[in-house]
């Protein structure tokens, strides 16, 4: 490690956090995963404006650190994979250039022709991350914040020393080799849980796939003997075709990729302190973590429960729960992505999470409570127990549309006791 770099960490000492006792669940500070979000807008589909609005004025997830980075849209349009890199892909996922032609043939029919295949849409976006540098942007911005072209640690403290007190700064200082030590813990902590999602949207027409089903059943029934029997499945076609054919549907596939980083990253950085520009124009790997799919329909009907809402409040409404649902199935598969929540109380057990992040009632959560390790300057978290969600006493925190929630809950409410819980423990759902 060269005295520079040692002399950035010096200059940063004066970081303390403060070690009184929390009076309000806001003050609590606590670990959080970091994300940058996209909304991938390449090819044009009905009402495309409208959707793109509703999605830019989703509100980023408060579970999350806001680390967004690069154009907040992504038009993949330019971004072509060639023969050789299709050939290449088609191989490792075990395809044929035959059968993926015909599926995708399938699929335009039903879906539209804007259509993507999402296993390929993952090599078109690694394409997209590699050449638009996006691994050097989210480190840049870790190491950057200032964004006055000098790498500094004063995002990496504030994030990554959440669970340090004033005390426990200072025994890893008597103990340790130093503030550099403890810095490095939080990074090795912080920066690994560095996440992308790329939201793919598009409204499709229901009288698309309906029509193509349609035309399959009436092939199907000409093919039968003239009669009664004949002219009752005609009948039930249309009927079918009627009921499915009305409005759209908002189809949502997210694409989780996470930022690679490690304790061999942060010595090459250390050692290219002074040579900012050198070091990011390395640009670092981004991996693909999984996918998921959610669709909403989208029917115009003006139900009951829709009285008094426009088209454009009802396709608004069905683009953000959208959002909200794949994003609520990213979560609930990926363990180092959920997202951990403090508890709000203790008489009975409560925590700001709801039907938004997929909660029906009756999940189990682990709770947590964190520990400062003086020694690796790295965070430690326990678990002191397991609670369960109350089936009756789930909060509804969706997206309303400017509507009032007909809920009377402002949290959601759970069975279980923990002894060891305490003011600022964390709950994260289990499998």
């Amino acid at each position: 490690m060269n005295k520079n770099f040692l002399f950035a960490i010096f200059l940063c000492t004066s970081f303390i956090l403060s070690g009184q006792k929390k009076k309000s669940i806001d003050d609590i500070k606590y670990k959080r995963n970091s994300l940058s979000t996209f909304l991938v807008t390449d090819g044009d589909f009905e009402n495309k404006d409208k959707v793109v609005g509703a999605y830019d004025n989703y509100e980023f997830p408060d579970k999350y650190n806001d680390h967004r980075v690069g154009p907040t849209n992504v038009d993949l349009t330019n971004v072509i994979l060639s023969e050789e890199e299709l050939s290449e892909i088609l191989n490792e996922l075990g395809e044929t250039k035959e059968s993926y032609n015909q599926k995708i043939e399938l699929n335009k029919a039903l879906f539209g022709p804007n259509y993507k295949d999402p296993k390929i849409e993952v090599y078109r976006l690694k394409k997209w991350i590699s050449e638009n540098n996006i691994g050097s942007l989210l480190i840049d911005k870790w190491y950057d914040n200032n964004s006055d072209g000098i790498f500094d640690l004063a995002l990496i403290e504030k994030r990554g020393l959440y669970s340090a007190s004033k005390e426990d700064i200072d025994k890893a200082l008597a103990e340790s080799t130093g503030k550099g030590s403890i810095v490095e813990g939080a990074a090795l902590d912080i920066i690994p849980q560095t996440y992308l999602v790329f939201n793919n949207m598009s409204f499709v027409s229901n009288e698309v796939a309906a029509a193509y089903i349609r035309d399959a059943g009436m092939n199907e029934v000409n093919q039968m003997a003239e009669g009664l029997a004949k002219e009752l499945a005609k009948k039930a076609v249309e009927k079918v075709y009627k009921k499915t054919s009305e409005g759209y549907s908002v189809w949502t596939t997210a694409y989780l990729f996470k930022l690679k980083w490690d304790k061999s990253n942060q010595i090459e950085l250390y050692t290219s302190w002074n040579d900012k520009q050198g070091f990011l124009s390395k640009n670092f790997e981004v991996e693909h973590v999984g996918t998921e799919k959610a669709n909403s329909l989208v029917t115009f009907s003006l139900k009951k429960a829709d009285k008094g809402r426009t088209e454009d409040d009802i396709i608004n409404l069905a683009t953000v729960r959208n959002v909200e649902k794949v994003f609520s199935k990213l979560t609930k598969k990926y363990e180092d992505f959920k997202p951990k929540v403090p508890l709000a109380e203790f008489s009975p057990l409560t925590a700001f999470i709801g039907m938004k992040e997929g909660l029906k009632g009756g999940e189990t959560f682990e709770v947590l409570n964190e520990e400062f390790d003086n020694k690796t300057g790295r965070t430690i978290y326990k678990s002191v127990g397991t609670i369960k969600v109350d089936k009756k006493l789930v909060w509804d925190n969706r997206y309303s549309a400017g509507e009032e929630s007909s809920s009377k809950l402002d949290r959601t409410t759970f069975k279980g006791k923990v002894k060891k819980a305490t003011f600022g423990s964390l709950i994260r759902q289990k499998k």
